[in-house]
């Protein structure tokens, strides 16, 4: 499954070329007056991601997560989506979203480490 994180600029292309290659594209936003745009692009599933409810059935589902946003959010529930070996892409990196990424990785540290032993 092919996921899109932020559905500004970069993630309404994001969508449009997941939907074009056939992936089945979820959005995950922090608005829910972005759905009708999302579907209009082509995802077939929307996700607010200020809400754990919503998140919920997503956890360890995705393949491939592309984030978007430039805004400090929370990127180790996003990480928490990826099923395992899973692709979190980041394509802007704020400040805050760096600290995010240390912290999340000091939780999943074993897998992260465990992948880094395997490729050494």
């Amino acid at each position: 499954s092919y996921s899109v994180v932020g559905l500004g600029g970069l993630g309404h292309m994001a969508v449009k070329f997941g939907a074009a290659m056939g992936a089945h594209v979820t959005v995950i936003s922090t608005s829910e007056s972005k759905r009708d745009d999302a579907m209009k692009l082509g995802a077939k599933a929307f996700v607010v991601s200020k809400d754990p409810e919503q998140l919920k059935p997503l956890a360890h589902t995705l393949n491939f997560i592309i984030d978007t946003v430039s805004a400090p959010h929370d990127i180790v529930a996003m990480i928490e989506l990826l099923d395992f070996e899973g692709v979190y892409c980041m394509y802007v990196l704020a400040r805050r979203s760096l600290f995010a990424l240390l912290k999340c990785e000091s939780r999943l540290g074993s897998v992260f480490h465990q992948n880094r032993w395997k490729s050494v």
